[in-house]
């Protein structure tokens, strides 16, 4: 793999870091993080801006969450790429953060963060597909389903041999999850009700004590056994099949959910309180999509055909 002058294919066979090369004009090296790494780590988080901090687990800017991390490195539950710049200060770091929970110990939490001065230069993804490899590396089998045939061949070709792509159909899903320790379901019809895509009866063929996340609750649930549960009980057993179903997953990262949420609509609602509700509408057709219900009326086709009601043209109305 490489990224400009940055070449990982002439790592040795033995052991594929510590790799140095270019990465968007910066000289840089590759290197797994180990335990005489804390001062340099809190030396970089202490140095990042304050927001970039509320999208973490752990306030990595305290050395005792420092500690936990190598501890959890030394334990062979995560594994941590750091990235270095002149000078051997950490210029970014990838974590494959693996699952402690015993029914669920295939699913990982990966995440990346570039020093703000070199980002846009490559090194972010350059970090994310090689922490994925190493997430594939301690044990995870990755199926990914989708409809969206195109972002299937993006996928291959990004890191082609890696993972399994499936077309979505009920034969392909009723192998996948016949021997999936964890079962993750995204499924989105915008303003409609999800599909139930595993149904009861595809529960027998998985393996008992395996997990079921299904991520549409909050919009019917695309797993016909799940019904929604809560950040204090999280899961229930049915079938010898571990459900989770938390209707409001970004709430158990409250002030990072508000955070993004705020960042994803200031611009919308500000527009709104500028010009007013009509037309802001009128000036921004991606706006106007957006609306459900207007003057007593259903605007957003598949809201009103979920509800078995009359919809109004949204034209019509404005």
């Amino acid at each position: 793999m490489a990224f400009g002058a940055f070449d990982l294919t002439s790592a040795s066979s033995g052991s594929r870091y510590p790799a140095s090369g270019e990465v968007g004009g910066a000289r840089v090296t590759l290197r797994l993080m180990d335990a005489g790494d804390g001062d340099a780590v809190l030396a970089f988080a202490r140095g990042l801006p304050e927001h970039d901090l509320l999208f973490l687990r752990r306030d990595i800017t305290e050395p005792e969450q420092v500690a936990t991390w190598l501890e959890r490195i030394d334990a062979g539950v995560t594994a941590s790429l750091l990235l270095t710049g002149e000078g051997g200060a950490i210029a970014g770091y990838a974590t494959v953060d693996r699952n402690d929970l015993p029914w669920s110990q295939h699913v990982a939490e990966l995440r990346v963060l570039v020093a703000p001065e070199l980002r846009g230069r490559g090194i972010g993804r350059l970090l994310t597909e090689e922490a994925f490899r190493i997430a594939l590396g301690m044990g995870a089998r990755v199926s990914i389903l989708d409809i969206n045939l195109e972002r299937l061949r993006q996928l291959d070709l990004a890191l082609p041999g890696r993972f399994s792509t499936l077309y979505s159909n009920q034969a392909n899903i009723s192998d996948a999850i016949a021997s999936a320790d964890a079962v993750i379901g995204s499924v989105l019809i915008r303003g409609a009700r999800a599909p139930h895509l595993i149904t009861r009866p595809m529960l027998a063929d998985m393996p008992r004590g395996s997990l079921i996340v299904d991520v549409a609750v909050d919009q019917g649930g695309c797993v016909e056994t799940t019904r929604p549960t809560s950040h204090e009980q999280p899961t229930f057993i049915l079938d010898g099949i571990v459900h989770y179903g938390v209707t409001n997953i970004p709430g158990a990262v409250p002030r990072t959910a508000s955070v993004a949420l705020a960042n994803a609509t200031l611009r919308s609602l500000l527009r709104i309180a500028g010009a007013g509700l009509l037309p802001a509408l009128r000036a921004d057709a991606g706006l106007a999509r957006g609306l459900n219900a207007y003057a007593g009326a259903i605007t957003y086709p598949a809201v009103a055909r979920e509800l078995n009601l009359p919809a109004r043209s949204l034209s019509e109305l404005l």
